[in-house]
């Protein structure tokens, strides 16, 4: 049997863990922050902190000064101790285990218990950056890239700033701005187009009483919408029985039929009762209240189908024991 080392991932794994002890150092000496969990991740590793609501700037400034140990090649060394050698280790946290521990050493910033691999100096980890930061509680998550994986961050965030600033053609600087007021302008449009939705609909339930047919001592209406949204359905049956004597059987087409059943307060019908009749028969269900019910999951092309179904139901109301009456 032989194995094979696979280099770039044992480096990959060799800078992030590295990196994490000299992070979770510099974290100690700037937040008084202990780290009490630590995730070496395919994309991006985290360290689990003791303190809840992180100062940014004091993360900053540990992000700096775990750069400025890169920078400055210390010797990483691991070597294994007896109990009493370690009890004399300046450690930054005690050993799970007794008896003789290996401790990884960051000359003179960091020693740690830790079977893990490591490199030989601390140039070797590369750049550390943090990329996001999680409040969890009474912790705090810091998401951390070292060495190649930082640079290939560094080289994805220049790309997507550069198209952005090429695209609102604003400087970096100018970036964040330039988002807050494309958000805004956002926010204003859909408000607008919301608007005109309602006039347009307003007007479309204005012309569909308009044109629909007295039954008795009701208007009902009878419509079928080729498409649209199942919201804008509920929206046109609530607007249509806010007035008196009105019963609204509508139905929206396209790939998945939707049904919206509803009544004036005035008028003595059980529109859930005929939902759960109407969309049982082409292939749906659906349910609701007595005023307004709801139904789908069948084939938008049967939705007329449904539509003359229930206008046939709604023809029966007279006769006796007729389940879609209320009791008055």
């Amino acid at each position: 049997m032989q194995g094979r080392v696979d280099w770039a991932r044992r480096f990959d794994h060799m800078q992030q863990h590295t990196g994490q002890h000299i992070l979770s150092q510099a974290c100690w000496q700037v937040l008084r922050a202990e780290t009490v969990g630590f995730h070496l991740g395919d994309e991006a590793s985290t360290i689990d902190l003791d303190v809840a609501g992180l100062d940014l700037g004091a993360l900053e400034r540990a992000e700096a000064l775990a750069n400025e140990v890169v920078f400055q090649d210390r010797p990483v060394r691991a070597a294994f101790f007896s109990e009493a050698e370690v009890a004399a280790l300046p450690l930054r946290k005690p050993p799970a285990v007794r008896g003789e521990v290996r401790v990884v050493q960051v000359e003179g910033f960091d020693s740690s218990a830790c079977g893990g691999t490591h490199v030989r100096r601390t140039g070797e980890v590369g750049p550390i950056a943090i990329v996001r930061v999680e409040h969890r509680g009474q912790e705090s998550r810091v998401h951390f890239l070292c060495g190649h994986r930082a640079t290939r961050d560094h080289r994805q965030r220049i790309r997507i700033t550069s198209v952005l600033m090429a695209a609102l053609t604003v400087g970096l600087g100018d970036l964040p701005d330039a988002v807050a007021r494309l958000q805004e302008d956002l926010r204003a449009a859909r408000k607008e187009a919301k608007d005109l939705r309602e006039r347009v609909l307003d007007a479309e339930t204005e012309a569909l009483l308009a044109a629909a047919p007295q039954v008795g001592e009701w208007k009902v209406v009878r419509h079928l919408l080729p498409e649209g949204e199942a919201t804008t359905l509920k929206w046109m049956a609530q607007r249509l029985t806010a007035r008196p004597g009105v019963v609204a059987l509508l139905a929206l087409g396209g790939d998945r039929g939707q049904l919206a059943f509803a009544c004036s307060e005035d008028i003595p019908l059980d529109m859930a009762a005929l939902l759960r009749e109407v969309p049982r028969a082409v292939g749906g269900g659906g349910g609701g209240g007595p005023r307004l019910a709801q139904g789908g999951g069948f084939a938008g092309a049967r939705a007329a189908e449904a539509l003359d179904l229930a206008w046939e139901r709604l023809g029966q109301v007279g006769s006796s024991g007729n389940p879609t009456r209320r009791d008055g």
